[in-house]
C-alpha cells in the first residue's frame, strides 16, 4: 500500500506552481500515541496558496485540514477506534509539515477529533480554520446582539460559515 501526496519539491517565486509534484511515499506507522487517518475530503485554502505561492515552510505537503477515516492506531490509543470518522488537527502540531493534501497522515492522539454522525464529512472537512477564525473574530468584535457586521468577501468559507452556524447565535 502507498501513500500519494501533493509535495512541493521546489520554489521559483514567477511560478510557484511549477514546483508540486504528486509523489507516492509509504503509509506512516502508527506510533505509540499516535492515529494514522486516511484523510478523503481535504478543502483548498487560502493558507495553502499563500504558502505555495511564498515557499513557506520548505518543502512540504500543503493542507491546513481535512476529514477522513482512522485507518490505524498506535499502541496506547484510548479515544479513537479503527474505521471511526474523525478531523485531524493537522496546523496544531508545530513540528507536522505533512498536511492533508495526501491520503495518509499520522497525528498524535490528542490531535484528532470524532466526528459525530450528525455532522456531514464535508462540514467536518472544514472544522479547523474558518469557523475558529470567524468565532474568534466574533467574539473579539463583540458586535452587540441585534446589530450587523459588515464583512467584505462575504462568498468565502468563512462569510458562508457565518450565516450557516447556529451556535453563532449564542455569541
Amino acid at each position: 500500500m502507498s501513500n500519494r501526496a501533493v509535495k512541493v519539491q521546489s520554489f521559483d517565486a514567477k511560478d510557484p506552481f511549477a514546483g508540486l509534484a504528486l509523489v507516492t511515499k509509504p503509509v506512516p506507522k502508527a506510533e505509540a500515541g499516535h492515529v494514522v487517518v486516511q484523510i478523503t475530503l481535504r478543502p483548498v485554502l487560502l493558507v495553502d496558496l499563500f504558502h505555495i505561492r511564498h515557499g513557506a515552510n520548505g518543502f512540504f505537503t500543503p493542507g491546513a485540514e481535512g476529514f477522513g477515516i482512522v485507518h490505524d492506531i498506535g499502541e496506547g490509543v484510548k479515544t479513537v477506534k479503527k474505521g471511526q470518522r474523525v478531523v485531524p488537527f493537522l496546523a496544531l502540531d508545530p513540528r507536522n509539515v505533512e498536511g492533508s493534501w495526501q491520503q495518509y497522515v499520522c497525528v498524535k492522539e490528542e490531535l484528532v477529533w470524532a466526528v459525530p454522525d450528525s455532522i456531514s464529512d464535508e462540514v467536518a472537512a472544514q472544522f479547523v480554520i474558518n469557523p475558529w477564525t470567524l468565532y474568534g473574530m466574533l467574539t473579539d468584535l463583540k458586535v452587540p446582539k441585534g446589530e450587523y457586521l459588515l464583512q467584505t468577501a462575504a462568498g468565502s468559507g468563512l462569510g458562508r460559515q457565518g450565516r450557516t452556524f447556529d451556535w453563532m447565535e449564542s455569541l
